[in-house]
């Protein structure tokens, strides 16, 4: 471990690197063309908002595999340490992303305090279904999730981004 990372951190650090880039390469295979340039018609920004939504459902929620990955994340959330770092540039740059079409689609500034924490619950609200793996499948008498009960959480979560951006535009009208 010393010769190839220099210590226990260093490896944790990799396992990082390794972990957070493994998921973000699925979210640009999935959304690609949604994280460039926000779309300059607010209706573009909301479609490309929803598609990020669910493009976390596909890749974070959806996978068995990312069982492992949330608890790692969670780990990170609850008790930083250096491979912290690692996961912020990932989560923040996913974040202005979401952000900057939020912004566009309900006609606010991308980095106000209100988009920035809309943005956040419109994601927990996806990592959510992860988190509470067990107690979401139990209440919802699942045993696993399965595509349909997926694609309506991807239904469910579209109506959910529309209802925030139009709440958002109302805020600022009155």
């Amino acid at each position: 471990i010393s010769y190839h990372f220099g210590g226990k951190d260093q490896l944790y650090r990799a396992v990082a690197v390794m972990v957070i880039g493994g998921m973000e390469a699925r979210i640009r295979r999935r959304a690609g063309p949604v994280l460039g340039i926000v779309p300059a018609a607010p209706a573009a920004a909301l479609a490309a908002l929803q598609t990020l939504i669910e493009t976390l459902v596909d890749v974070v929620v959806g996978p068995q595999e990312m069982r492992r990955v949330a608890r790692f994340v969670i780990r990170e959330q609850m008790q930083p340490t250096a491979a912290f770092e690692v996961l912020f540039g990932t989560m923040s740059a996913l974040h202005r992303t979401a952000c900057g079409l939020f912004g566009r689609a309900a006609g606010l500034e991308a980095e106000s305090p209100s988009v920035r924490l809309r943005v956040f619950l419109l994601i927990g609200q996806t990592i959510f279904l992860r988190i509470a793996e067990v107690a979401v499948l139990r209440r919802m008498e699942l045993e696993r999730y399965d595509e349909a009960f997926l694609n309506d959480v991807k239904a469910v979560l579209r109506q959910h981004v529309r209802l925030a951006v139009a709440a958002a535009r109302e805020d600022v009208s009155s």
